[in-house]
Parts: C-alpha cells; structure tokens; sequence
C-alpha cells in the first residue's frame, strides 16, 4: 500500500483512466468511499510528471470528501477536448466556506513535542489545511487552473482545468506504457 501510495505502478503500466479506476476500487473496497467516475472525449497521454499531479489532485479530493464530507459518495467527471483535460470532483456533503480556509500557520515556536503528529488528519488541521494547498501547488505547476466551489450544506466541487501545451501532453518516447 504504501509503495501504491507513493506512485502507483498502474499509471506507468495502464495510463491515468485506469490508475483512478483502481483507486476508487481500492477505497470502495475499504469502505471509505463509494465513488464513480465518467470519462469523456479523446483521451490525450499526458506527460508523466502532469498524469500523477492530475491523479495525486483527484486522490486528495477524494481524500478529502472521505475525510470531511460527511457523506461517502462523490463523482469524478474527466473530459478531454481539443485544448485541455477538465476534471470536477464533486460530493453533496457539509460543504464549508472556502474563503475561510486557514492557510498553513506553524506555531510561533516551532515545537512539535505536544504529540500532534502533522501526519494525522485531526492534527494536520490544528496547523491548516494541507490538503488543499497542496492540490493548489500541483496545479499551479502544471499549468492548470484549481477552483474550489463549497458551501456550508450544499457540498463541494473541485474543478482543475489542464490545458495542453506542448511540455504537457507526453512526448513520442514519454507515452510508451
């Protein structure tokens, strides 16, 4: 699981559509999210380093509803056009306000030794919200555009569009698999 965790080999081996398909399998598997996925156009092969920051994006949102939604369904919806890859997770969760998200603020003394492990949810909240932030800094790598749509008790919808740019989309020796 860890090694999945840190790069699933079925993105190498199978392409993103089916790494995601696992994904959601392996976490319907474990009770920890019922969620479907739609795909549709022409898929385009993204570079390697833009297909796991687009899986890593969906996996931490759907981390994320899992987590905080209050509800275990959610929908994944891909679409590829001519011009970019579009992707929505959405749940009709608790939703939250997204202006008052806290960003990362660590203590004023930088003492770790009250037993909040960063690596545990309850505890990563009590420092801010790494999840978002992160998805954030994906995509602004990549080149795409991140929106989180929410409100309190109208759920959440993530929305990251990719467009394709030359340095995104995989090369001749980049999309063997």
């Amino acid at each position: 699981q860890i090694i999945f965790d840190m790069r699933p080999m079925s993105l190498d081996d199978l392409g993103l559509e089916p790494a995601l398909r696992q994904l959601i399998s392996k976490m319907r598997e474990r009770g920890m999210l019922d969620a479907s996925i739609a795909v549709e156009g022409e898929e385009q092969k993204l570079a390697k380093y833009a297909e796991v920051s687009v899986f890593r994006i969906i996996q931490e949102s759907l981390n994320n509803v899992s987590r905080h939604a209050g509800v275990k369904k959610a929908e994944v919806r891909m679409l590829y056009t001519a011009s970019a890859l579009a992707v929505t997770v959405r749940d009709e969760g608790k939703g939250f306000d997204p202006e008052a998200e806290p960003e990362f603020e660590a203590p004023e003394e930088e003492d770790f030794s009250d037993e909040r492990d960063v690596n545990d949810a309850a505890s990563r909240n009590s420092y801010g919200q790494y999840g978002l932030l992160g998805m954030r800094e994906r995509a602004a790598i990549i080149g795409a555009e991140f929106n989180v749509l929410s409100e309190p008790g109208k759920g959440t919808c993530i929305h990251l569009r990719l467009p394709f740019r030359p340095n995104v989309l995989a090369a001749e020796r980049d999309s063997g698999r």
